[in-house]
């Protein structure tokens, strides 16, 4: 007896899951830095909460052609050469970011590089679909490769979410049915996983102080992540790890800054509003850009209540933009966007990757507005792109 996994991978229902986790660690009060979530706040995220729970319920009651379809093989060792291919420009254009220390957003030919950093992921993605029927490890080596250039690029956060959609792609191909002795398991890695996480934070952050404070005591500790987050007395004499603290700051700092938001600002819902809140919050960024300078719009940036924790959930913007109705505007927006891109995969056998990539875009919300990546949603695109050139290809054979 166990549970069937694949009931939670489903867009809906991970949103509900990152946003509830969030609410409640918020809820501990362990950052002084952190104000209270006001009752309007609170609420209106408890009913969002509740919408995509009712979502995700009936979601789970579908089903859906490409689940039981023949996966597609492309030429992967040809694609492997073409995205080889396409990153070396990049690199002749600004060098290899791990060797010359340059900045994500300095790498690279402006568009260009978006498309290539796209494809790429699409690949790792699909190298571990590959494996994932066949079983052969070879596809694993190409997955891999891939990976390696975000590497390269010394981009973490790329290679966390291809790992996370990877993962979300094993639970709707696999279904896997955990049990409380994998359920064990699985909580004590990612209890190990989290606790690594703090270590290296503590680590670094002590080696980069050091590096410019002669006098400060580099000996290992968690004091500096305790007294940037003004961490409580209830955390602080609790039996949990002082290195938890990273996770738990990491986790809640897009909440409180979205609350932050609400308090210091209140923008009113007018058409003029609404049409900066689109084209920033819901068109790509690479297209935003171009459409901001068309019209002389200057972006704007949510307030921050600590420069290091910069992320402000993917409802900062709307609402900085347009107010509460301006966040109200996004979200149907965001509820409809898997649905109108289901219709599109249904018979499409790589749809299961599409859906995957959704999972890990309503994942990431409650840190970013990950519906305005270029690298991330235009990865959407490929399984609908490759399914039409396999189905060409297949009747010029016949």
């Amino acid at each position: 007896m166990g549970f069937h996994l694949k009931r939670l991978a489903n867009p809906y229902t991970i949103f509900v899951i990152a946003w509830s986790i969030c609410l409640y660690l918020y809820s501990l009060n362990w950052a002084g830095i952190f104000p209270p979530i006001s009752a309007s706040l609170y609420i209106f995220l408890i009913i969002l909460i509740v919408i995509f729970a009712v979502i995700g319920f009936f979601y789970n009651y579908l089903k859906f052609p490409f689940s039981s379809m023949e996966p597609i093989k492309l030429n992967y060792k040809m694609l492997l050469l073409i995205v080889t291919l396409l990153w070396l420009p990049n690199f002749a254009y600004s060098g290899i970011p791990i060797i010359n220390s340059v900045r994500d957003d300095d790498f690279g030919i402006p568009i260009f590089k978006v498309f290539v950093l796209s494809f790429n992921c699409f690949l790792s993605v699909y190298g571990f679909y590959l494996f994932l029927f066949s079983g052969k490890k070879k596809y694993l080596l190409g997955t891999a490769y891939c990976l390696f250039f975000f590497v390269l690029l010394i981009s973490r956060g790329t290679i966390i979410m291809c790992l996370s959609t990877m993962f979300f792609l094993w639970i709707n191909v696999k279904k896997p049915v955990i049990t409380i002795k994998k359920f064990l398991g699985i909580f004590v890695g990612l209890i190990s996983i989290i606790y690594l996480f703090g270590v290296a934070g503590n680590w670094r952050t002590i080696k980069d102080i050091s590096s410019y404070s002669p006098t400060f005591d580099d000996s290992y500790n968690s004091d500096v992540i305790l007294k940037l987050g003004d961490a409580s007395d209830s955390f602080k004499h609790n039996i949990i790890p002082n290195e938890f603290f990273w996770t738990y700051l990491y986790v809640t700092s897009p909440l409180s800054n979205l609350e932050y938001n609400v308090e210091k600002n209140s923008p009113s819902f007018t058409l003029s509003n609404a049409f900066s809140l689109f084209t920033n919050e819901i068109l790509l960024d690479a297209v935003s850009k171009r459409v901001d300078e068309s019209f002389n719009i200057k972006p704007k940036k949510p307030d921050l209540i600590v420069e290091q924790l910069t992320v402000c959930t993917t409802l900062a913007g709307s609402y900085d933009y347009a107010g509460w109705g301006g966040m109200v505007f996004f979200m149907v927006l965001f509820s409809v966007f898997p649905l109108a891109y289901i219709c599109l995969i249904l018979k499409n056998p790589l749809g299961v990757i599409g859906i995957a990539t959704l999972c890990t875009m309503f994942f990431f919300s409650m840190f970013d507005n990950m519906l305005i990546l270029s690298g991330l949603t235009t990865q959407l695109l490929f399984p609908i792109l490759f399914s039409f050139i396999n189905r060409v290809k297949l009747s010029k054979a016949d």
